[in-house]
């Protein structure tokens, strides 16, 4: 299983969203670290803008869009029948390019982190390095919880790449405005996967509000326990269905 999982690794290397997703990285830091330097605004403001716009809107399509990627490979190159023939359940293998897809989605937070370093330094002369870090990963992880219903459309729609991929990006970028419009109307009390995860990873944000704000947004934190355990329940359940999806479809 981890030679197969290398291999998708692998294949994801090649393909030239790799080269969109360095450049993404590189670009959405600079974006608001530009933005944040206009208007006088802190690292812990720059920290905020690269978790909304980095972790809860492209990470997300990339996220989903590796795992496409990898089922297309798969159907160009007719592997999946050899594949099968060495022994492995075919359930395993989508699995495989689910994680896979989540460390590629990763990478991606690591690249927006690194080069939000420099943001920061060029915004406050500092770096919050481990703060900012915790603050990415964590929102990253729930974020992935969230937008893992849309695994089931890709699954359900893998012979198809072009459709599986308007698809499921245009419920991923859906689900961003919709949460967004939700947040500038203080409407984050719909229980939806997404919105929790916005609710739940408040904490962790270093952002600093104006005190007449701030009195609505610790109304918006959602208790911990109970925000993860949906999230992990959500993932659990959309990656089973997606297993059992795959399981069964024709080679």
């Amino acid at each position: 299983m981890v030679r197969i999982f290398m291999n998708e690794l692998k294949k994801f290397k090649n393909q030239k969203i790799t080269r969109v997703l360095v450049l993404l990285a590189a670009v959405i830091p600079i974006a608001n670290t530009l933005l944040c330097l206009k208007q006088h605004l802190s690292y812990k403001n720059l920290v905020g803008l690269n978790i909304l716009f980095g972790n809860f809107l492209v990470m997300p399509c990339l996220f989903i869009m590796s795992l496409v990627v990898l089922l297309q490979t798969e159907e160009q190159n007719d592997t999946l029948k050899n594949v099968l023939l060495s022994g492995i359940a075919k359930w395993k293998i989508i699995f495989i390019k689910i994680c896979a897809s989540v460390i590629i989605a990763f990478a991606f937070i690591v690249l927006i982190w690194c080069t939000g370093l420099i943001g920061g330094f060029l915004t406050e002369g500092t770096l919050y390095p481990v703060k900012g870090f915790i603050a990415m990963a964590l929102s990253g992880i729930a974020v992935i919880f969230a937008s893992s219903p849309i695994l089931i459309a890709v699954v359900i729609f893998k012979k198809d790449f072009l459709l599986s991929l308007i698809i499921s990006n245009c419920l991923l970028i859906a689900n961003f405005l919709f949460t967004w419009q939700l947040t500038m109307l203080n409407g984050l009390n719909v229980y939806m996967p997404v919105c929790i995860a916005m609710r739940v990873t408040y904490p962790y944000q270093i952002v600093e509000y104006a005190p007449n704000l701030q009195h609505g947004i610790d109304a918006l934190y959602f208790p911990e326990l109970t925000g993860w355990t949906v999230l992990m329940f959500t993932m659990g359940l959309s990656v089973g269905m997606s297993l059992l999806i795959y399981e069964y479809q024709e080679v």
